[in-house]
């Protein structure tokens, strides 16, 4: 199976599509109820969009399979910063629940991590709940490691470092 990455473009009807698949993360993550009652559509499209129109530093990659180019995932990064300097964040990283292991997801962390060397961000980090094994595998697999968690929020972030900056 070939697997084309293309970064998103504004104006693209891929966005909506995004968009609906971030409700989806909430849900496969933290249930339905509150999956679905956290953010409306309408904050999830403009939260896509403030990722590639200027508003923040990051990019939106599409992954997709077969003669029909289908998208069947996506993962978006950002640039952020913290006490130890400037990092790149992977935000949501999506892939159909159908085409979930097949290196779909493995392919669009490394788009994330050819973006964040571009921008010589040679840190990298995600935060999850804490109960989403699958994702913590991938990342683990990937070189990852859980750096903080947060037993009142559920969360964990996972962190690596792309390249020594000695």
């Amino acid at each position: 199976m070939s697997i084309i990455i293309d970064p998103i473009q504004l104006g693209s009807p891929d966005l909506q599509i995004v968009a609906s698949r971030m409700r989806d993360t909430l849900i496969d993550v933290l249930g339905e109820e509150v999956g679905e009652s956290m953010y409306s559509l309408e904050w999830l499209y403009d939260r896509a969009v403030s990722h590639i129109d200027g508003r923040l530093l990051g990019a939106i990659y599409i992954a997709r399979v077969g003669p029909e180019s289908q998208n069947v995932g996506h993962i978006i990064v950002r640039q952020e910063e913290d006490e130890h300097g400037k990092f790149g964040l992977v935000t949501t990283a999506y892939v159909l629940p159908e085409m979930r292991r097949k290196g779909i997801a493995s392919t669009l962390l490394g788009a994330a991590h050819t973006w964040f060397l571009s921008r010589r961000l040679f840190r990298t980090a995600t935060d999850t709940a804490e109960n989403n094994h699958p994702l913590i595998a991938l990342y683990g697999r990937h070189g990852y490691e859980v750096i903080f968690h947060s037993k009142e929020k559920q969360m964990v972030r996972l962190s690596r470092e792309l390249l020594s900056t000695k």
